[in-house]
């Protein structure tokens, strides 16, 4: 069986939150697009009972390392678990672009999203997700809608009680012109620092229309319990 001892589980974990804190690695470049940035998370899962609960992600990406913002992102909605392998859920989410081109934001980028997703955890380690995204953009040449569908992959394998490592990857596709539209790979370490909070850190590579770049990506992953007793939204009754 693999294992990873502690002391090198922290090695790798210090390595990552020195690379990202060292501005010294990106400054030679002069293309923003060919430069390092960082992607930070904020999501959480707040149970209302036994089967409902409310998703809450954030996410702040910059570009020329952590110098500019590059994307703002929100998103929230309502899940419902069907059984312990699967979850539906749906929800919304507003995001803000500003584009490599235009860092003096002239031309920002906006959309609001209705999304529907499921997920299934096949086993332990392995899990997948779905989820179909109703955009309505708003930029420079006009309003738009445009509907896409994404799917992950994720494997992740506990190295000690507290600490894993994480592998995933997600696809884009364009249901209108029936495009790919971009793919994101990422893998990275992680650590319980409280039995309902989790940091990870990790190396996320993003290829869209052509283009690919390269994050450091720092996320905080949290649970809570709204309701202390279980909520049936269903059927709700004596």
């Amino acid at each position: 069986m693999w294992s990873l001892k502690s002391n090198s589980f922290q090695f790798i974990f210090i390595w990552l939150l020195i690379l990202l804190l060292n501005p010294d690695t990106t400054q030679a470049q002069e293309n923003l697009k060919n430069q390092v940035g960082t992607w930070f998370i904020v999501a959480g899962d707040n149970a209302l009972g036994d089967h409902w609960s409310i998703p809450i992600v954030g996410i702040w990406r910059q570009y020329n390392y952590a110098q500019e913002t590059e994307f703002g992102f929100l998103r929230t909605g309502l899940n419902y678990r069907l059984s312990k392998q699967w979850y539906v859920g749906t929800g919304v989410a507003f995001l803000d672009t500003h584009p490599f081109e235009h860092p003096n934001n002239l031309q920002e980028k906006s959309q609001f999203w209705w999304y529907q997703e499921a997920g299934v955890k096949h086993t332990s380690t392995f899990t997948q997700r779905y989820r179909v995204e109703n955009r309505w953009l708003n930029g420079p040449n006009g309003k738009s809608f445009r509907t896409r569908f994404r799917h992950r992959l994720q494997y992740k394998k506990p190295f000690t009680t507290t600490t894993y490592f994480k592998v995933s990857n997600e696809s884009f596709f364009e249901f209108k012109e029936l495009d790919f539209l971009q793919n994101r790979f990422f893998v990275g370490v992680g650590k319980a620092v409280h039995p309902n909070v989790c940091l990870e850190v990790g190396y996320l590579k993003n290829h869209v229309n052509g283009e690919n770049y390269d994050r450091i990506r720092v996320a905080i992953y949290f649970k809570t319990r709204i309701a202390k007793k279980t909520v049936d939204l269903v059927n709700n009754t004596p």
